[in-house]
């Protein structure tokens, strides 16, 4: 038995997968869950920090038994390829080569699309094309705490990304999406015993961490463009509102002074319209001929994995 690590990607049911799915079918196999170790789960989770912020990487023994999953161990959210390698690299120093790794895909029209839809929430507002980019195109930005600014849409492929960790894990296994719920996919992975695999299926009460809706998506451009005139944006106004916020969260008026600069939140109000007043429409991903062409080979790519 060898540890095994689910590094994402992002985007491809990891919430479902984290708070539903995973904690519950584990208690029918002979894994444990990272997060029921808490010890553990800090020094992953400082790792996955000292990843970001370029810190010294400090080794972790995993027991054998261990399921993790953790989407940011990948790459820093948002997943630009850029820095595949570079995270590949800092994991075998911290968890050795001996164990397994679980990558989660998508196809590459619907990924690509939750993805962008992320980083509008992340309000790094801008179209797909200046997002999206070629390699020609592309400038790298400093790795931070939050999230990439841009990706390299030339440099992501499935393929190259099941190589990466090929080269320096003992064992590696690409997912698809739509085979995720399947019984079959889990049973050997984690040697299944359970007559209720059904029931933890239909366990999930509610959608988890749903993408920003097409209202809410082409609402926040404008509003953001709107904001440009004045020399403003969504993420500038998001930054100064947290200045503002009060450290001493046991005072009482701190504490709700600090809620009330919560409700001026953008993405607060985007889940508020989407749940509650508009209609949910899912956003369509808007492409020109270089994400088109892109789309097509991450496909080709797609369709040969089994």
């Amino acid at each position: 038995m060898k540890p095994i690590i689910h590094i994402g990607l992002g985007k491809t049911s990891t919430s479902f997968l984290q708070e539903v799915f995973f904690p519950n079918i584990l208690k029918y196999s002979d894994r444990l869950f990272w997060e029921n170790n808490v010890q553990l789960t800090n020094k992953i989770l400082d790792h996955r920090d000292r990843m970001r912020l370029g810190k010294k990487i400090y080794k972790i023994k995993l027991p054998r038994n261990i399921f993790v999953s953790l989407e940011s161990l990948s790459a820093p959210s948002g997943w630009d390829p850029i820095y595949f390698e570079k995270f590949a690299n800092l994991n075998l120093e911290a968890f050795g080569s001996n164990c397994e790794i679980l990558i989660t895909i998508r196809k590459p029209r619907d990924w690509l699309k939750s993805n962008y839809t992320r980083n509008i929430g992340k309000l790094n507002v801008m179209s797909e094309e200046k997002f999206y980019l070629s390699k020609n195109d592309y400038k790298k930005y400093e790795i931070n705490d939050l999230h990439c600014k841009s990706f390299s849409l030339e440099d992501f492929s499935y393929e190259k990304l099941y190589k990466i960790y090929s080269e320096r894990f003992s064992n590696v296994k690409l997912i698809k999406y739509e085979n995720l719920k399947k019984f079959d996919t889990w049973k050997n992975i984690i040697n299944l015993e359970i007559d209720e695999y059904n029931h933890i299926l239909n366990s999930k009460k509610k959608i988890i961490n749903r993408g920003l809706s097409k209202n809410s998506v082409e609402m926040t451009l404008s509003f953001n463009k709107f904001l440009s005139y004045l020399n403003l944006s969504l993420e500038k106004i998001h930054y100064s509102k947290k200045k503002l916020r009060l450290n001493n969260k046991s005072n009482f008026f701190s504490k709700y002074y600090n809620k009330s600069i919560n409700f001026f939140d953008w993405k607060r109000f985007l889940k508020f319209m989407d749940n509650k007043v508009l209609k949910y429409e899912e956003y369509e991903l808007k492409t020109n001929h270089f994400i088109d062409n892109q789309i097509k080979r991450l496909q080709n790519e797609y369709d040969k994995i089994t």
